[in-house]
């Protein structure tokens, strides 16, 4: 897509957006599930065509790098710390949406 915009690069995009359809009609289950699944549970694009523990364990490692590279490099901070916001984060992820709001 960026070689389409910066490039005007039409057929490796169009080539491009096949594969990506190819490997669509290639998934495990219905894509109509797939998709349900997807927007349900995870909504990641790396969640398709894998298990649920699969994308528990993938998920949980991009946010200990979050934590550990990504808001260190902002800040430092201690192993204690760490903990503290990867609680913070673990409490948030599991409310339902609006259980956290601050106008109740």
């Amino acid at each position: 897509m960026q070689d389409l915009i910066l490039n005007g690069n039409v057929d490796l995009t169009i080539t491009n957006e096949r594969k990506i359809q190819e490997s669509m009609i290639n998934l495990n289950n219905d894509p109509y599930i797939e998709f349900k699944k997807f927007l349900t549970q995870h909504s990641f694009p790396f969640s398709l065509k894998m298990q649920d523990f699969q994308i528990h364990e993938k998920t949980i490692n991009n946010i200990n790098r979050i934590i550990e590279k990504d808001i260190s490099s902002l800040k430092t901070f201690n192993s204690s710390t760490n903990d503290t916001i990867s609680r913070i984060v673990t409490y948030i992820a599991m409310q339902k949406p609006g259980g956290t709001s601050n106008v109740k």
